[in-house]
């Protein structure tokens, strides 16, 4: 089993948190939705 913590930026400048998980062979995605993280304000 492995998992992996990926990033994916929105066109509206959130970044959205996912989970890559491997296990058995066969590969699944777990969205993080309860912690996006804001785009940074200058």
């Amino acid at each position: 089993m492995s998992v992996i913590l990926r990033k994916r930026k929105n066109v509206n400048g959130i970044t959205t948190l996912m989970l890559d998980i491997y296990y058995d062979g066969k590969r699944s995605y777990e969205r993080l939705s309860n912690l996006q993280m804001a785009k940074p304000s200058n």
